[in-house]
Formats: structure tokens, C-alpha cells, sequence
């Protein structure tokens, strides 16, 4: 919330590649002005009683970023228990969403013999299954570049003080209970496509 440290902390970062999430519109703005190539698509449009409210994704490079690529998520079928669950939860800030996109750049980084393909998105907070789908469909849309960059907000919820989430959202119990296994399901996938998680090492 305070933009201003946001904006002095980016202004000072060294880094060639840098993708956010959740960016609101007047900050875009003020990232639009700084020195290096940027491109944007919608994060997600959130509605509230007061009006609605547009978030960005943004991928912020220090070097020409050539060929883009944006495309949407599908809005995933919300249960009974899950519109509940947000009302509930209104009052701490929860609102309906929409406008879901993921951002695709081809960035001519040095020492690569071609453009490196980075895809900057922010998985729903829903249950495993959706964000597992929009997982593969980043991943057809990468098509078969040589070198690939995947950043994010994944929402990978391995807590249980918080997987009531995954229930509240339409996931099965055993979502809630086996939290551990969303992110066991997540690095197999990373191997399967030769994904490295820096975290991790």
C-alpha cells in the first residue's frame, strides 16, 4: 500500500526482468515513466459496492521487448459456498473479479542466441484443479521457445491455517485436508517441462 516505497525500491533494484502482479492503474502510470521498455495486460478487474477497480500485470525490462502475447482465463464456476464464503470475507476487502488475463514477452536478454519468452500471470484463488488448468494453458501458450521464464502469483496454499480456502471455492475435502499435495503436484509439473524452480535451489 505505501506506493511510494514500492516505486523507490524498483527505481534502486538491479535487474533485467522484472514482472508484477496486482499493480493498480495509477501506479502503472508511474512505472510507465521510469527508463526501461515495459508491456501490461489486465490482472483482474475487482468489483466492490463503490465501484470497480482495475489491477495490471507488468513485465518491466531493461531490454527491447519484441514479440507480446495476451490471453484470458476462464472464469471458473464459483459454488454456493463460495459466493458465502466472499460475502463473508467482503468487509476485509474480497470482491468479485473478472477480466483475468496472463502476459506473454519475448525479451532479447544478452547471451542468449534468441529472444527469452517470459510469462507473467497470477493464478485465481480458487481449488487446485483450476489453477492446475491455468497452469497448462500458460504453458501451451509458451509454445516451444528455448528458454522460458515463469513468474508469478501462483496462490499454492500448503497451510492449513488457510486451505479451508480450497473447500470454500468448490474443492473437495480431501483439498482442504492434503494441503501438502498441491505443492508436490506443482514442482512435478515444473519437471515435466524442464522448469527450475530457483527456490528451491
Amino acid at each position: 500500500k505505501d506506493f511510494d516505497r514500492a516505486f523507490r525500491f524498483i527505481e534502486r533494484l538491479d535487474f533485467d526482468v522484472l514482472c508484477l502482479q496486482e499493480v493498480p492503474e495509477a501506479f502503472l502510470q508511474r512505472l510507465q515513466q521510469l527508463p526501461y521498455h515495459i508491456c501490461r495486460s489486465v490482472d483482474v478487474d475487482r468489483h466492490f459496492k463503490k465501484g470497480s477497480e482495475r489491477n495490471y500485470l507488468v513485465i518491466i525490462s531493461k531490454y527491447p521487448i519484441g514479440a507480446q502475447k495476451v490471453f484470458s482465463f476462464d472464469l471458473p464456476h464459483i459454488p454456493r459456498r463460495g459466493i458465502l464464503f466472499r460475502w463473508l470475507l467482503g468487509p476485509l476487502g474480497w470482491s468479485k473479479t473478472d477480466g483475468r488475463t496472463a502476459l506473454i514477452a519475448d525479451i532479447a536478454l544478452p547471451g542468449f542466441n534468441a529472444p527469452v519468452r517470459v510469462a507473467c500471470l497470477h493464478l485465481v484463488l480458487a481449488h487446485p484443479r483450476v489453477r492446475y488448468a491455468e497452469f497448462e494453458r500458460t504453458m501451451e501458450h509458451m509454445g516451444e521457445a528455448s528458454e522460458k521464464i515463469l513468474c508469478g502469483d501462483f496462490n499454492i496454499i500448503e497451510s492449513p491455517k488457510v486451505s479451508l480456502i480450497n473447500w470454500a471455492h468448490g474443492g473437495t475435502l480431501a483439498d482442504t485436508l492434503l494441503w501438502k499435495r498441491e505443492r508436490r503436484e506443482l514442482e512435478r509439473r515444473f519437471a515435466h517441462y524442464r522448469l527450475v524452480n530457483p527456490h528451491l535451489n
